[in-house]
């Protein structure tokens, strides 16, 4: 990872800050000696705010917040010389060097004073291309903002185990309680935490949640004011081909459903345009395979991503299929037992979109794109659906065609990736197991145009993809999980890559997740028959509106 991959993967200046607050009361828990610490959180009088991280060896990063904006730089014991930054970047970089009043450029033991962002950009800026000046796994806790990534972080300084869930509680901020605070450190409790807090500014109230949960919505809560339900499904897809979605039929409103698809939850972007909500619909009895298991979307809504989940024991059940149903009205999800019987029930995931001022026919028939691509047959078939020109890639899917066309050797080909490619595309893979079964596998893209008007305005489309690696070493279970960006964005799509090994780790899980206010995403693997440890990384996608 050079400094301009890093620049790519940091959040907005309010996320990283409240990442960074979250980071220095976790610290302050597990070390209540100051100088011991290896992350730390200040307030100065005027307003300016900083963060440092440190490494054992005397390497540490420091993050400076300002009304101007925010600058990311490294130093080591002993020096290492100066860095040349250009003269177009210091224009940029003075007024905040300025403001938090930091000589950087004039220390002998900088290292680089290397990534920096305006107020008012949307993006972070790097001096060049050189590798990272701080020991990678500071800038992974800023890089990588899941709770696992700051569990492992804090647990290979200080020794000490920590909870997942508090973690995920810390650096969430939200309240702290004696329990949470004692099972991390039993020799403290809140008032203990006082200065840390305050230094930290840590939320000492309960926040409202941003994230709405129908099962806390009673008769007498507050609804969205009503608007027309365009009910227009999507036109089937075809092979290796971008096909605009296209509008027939009628739906079901959500109210006169037959069924019960449970949403989960509901979110504005920062333009207060788009609301995304994720539906879930499970399985009523066990049956060792399923196939295209739906959870719907309101029919006003397109569904644009999702997931499923079956189970990874006693011997476990693999994910075959996740993608948009030919008309848009559900997000489809199978899976199946291998070689060993292992009856389940199967639950997939939905999210469903739906923009202001644009009708659902609108939606389908010009802003939304769906590619599919098929790849050849093979024992570890694998392809890409690339996004066309002038659209932005908000989610994806698979489908294992495994029984396609029935075979005597159709035992099972069972999915391994599918996540978003850097230069843009979704990609996936999958593979047999133990027995030959060769197949083809299915991509899909799903893509919205990249700008487009709105009551006469034009909106760009902003992207945010991140992902994270499962915590620690290789493992015959791994699972990853991470938070979208807080800073405006829904969620759109979700992915996972079993990094491969042999005999190989297969998917089992990609569900969305929330804490209350952030939704994320959650992805798992296992192995299956033969012992077999591997790496799990977990993508999440999501978009805002931007007025151009």
């Amino acid at each position: 990872m050079n400094l301009h991959d890093a620049a790519r993967r940091l959040p907005d200046i309010a996320v990283l800050r409240d990442h960074c607050r979250g980071l220095a009361v976790l610290h302050a828990i597990l070390e209540p000696e100051a100088a011991r610490r290896f992350c730390a959180f200040a307030v100065t009088e005027d307003g300016p705010q900083s963060a440092w991280l440190r490494h054992r060896d005397g390497r540490w990063l420091r993050v400076d917040f300002c009304e101007a904006g925010a600058l990311l730089h490294w130093h080591k014991e002993p020096g290492q010389g100066l860095i040349a930054v250009p003269d177009d970047a210091l224009k940029t970089l003075r007024p905040i060097l300025h403001e938090v009043r930091c000589d950087c450029l004039a220390d002998p033991q900088l290292m680089a004073a290397a990534l920096w962002r305006e107020k008012d950009s949307d993006a972070w800026r790097a001096t060049d291309d050189s590798a990272p000046g701080a020991s990678p796994s500071l800038l992974r806790c800023l890089t990588d903002r899941s709770p696992e990534r700051a569990r492992r972080f804090a647990t290979k300084r200080y020794g000490t185990p920590c909870d997942l869930e508090a973690v995920r509680h810390l650096i969430g901020l939200r309240p702290l309680t004696d329990a949470l605070v004692a099972g991390l450190n039993p020799a403290l409790d809140l008032t203990d935490l006082g200065p840390d807090l305050a230094s930290a500014q840590y939320p000492l109230t309960m926040r409202l949640p941003l994230v709405r949960h129908l099962s806390a919505v009673g008769p007498g809560a507050a609804a969205e004011p009503s608007r027309p339900r365009l009910a227009s499904p999507l036109q089937p897809v075809t092979t290796s081909v971008v096909s605009s979605l296209q509008p027939h039929g009628t739906a079901l409103l959500a109210l006169d459903r037959p069924r019960h698809d449970l949403e989960l939850f509901r979110r504005r972007d920062a333009s207060g345009l788009i609301t995304t909500a994720v539906f879930r619909y499970g399985a009523d009895h066990d049956q060792q395979h399923f196939t295209d298991l739906g959870a719907e979307v309101d029919s006003d809504m397109v569904a644009i991503g999702g997931g499923a989940s079956a189970v990874d024991s006693p011997h476990g059940a693999l994910l075959t299929a996740s993608y948009p149903a030919d008309d848009g009205s559900a997000w489809l999800a199978s899976s199946k037992d291998h070689n060993v019987p292992q009856p389940h029930r199967l639950t997939a995931f939905a999210i469903g979109m739906k923009i202001d001022g644009v009708s659902r026919q609108r939606l389908v028939e010009e802003l939304l794109t769906v590619v599919q691509t098929r790849s050849r047959r093979a024992a570890h078939p694998y392809v890409s659906a690339r996004v066309p020109q002038g659209h932005t890639l908000i989610g994806g899917g698979f489908r294992v065609n495994w029984q396609d066309p029935p075979s005597g050797d159709a035992n099972g080909n069972l999915a391994t990736a599918s996540f978003p490619r850097a230069g843009g595309a979704w990609t996936v893979r999958s593979k047999d197991h133990q027995i030959s079964s060769p197949c083809t596998i299915d991509a899909f893209a799903v893509c919205l145009k990249s700008s487009f008007v709105i009551d006469g305005a034009e909106y760009t489309v902003r992207a945010w993809t991140d992902f994270t690696e499962s915590e620690g070493s290789p493992v015959p279970h791994p699972s990853a999980a991470l938070p979208l960006s807080p800073s405006g964005y829904v969620l759109t799509g979700m992915g996972a890559e079993a990094l491969p090994t042999e005999p190989g780790s297969l998917l089992w899980q990609l569900e969305p997740t929330t804490d209350g206010t952030t939704p994320g995403v959650r992805a798992g693997a296992k192995h299956h028959g033969q012992w077999s440890a591997a790496t799990l990384c977990a993508w999440a996608l999501g978009i805002r509106l931007q007025r151009s």
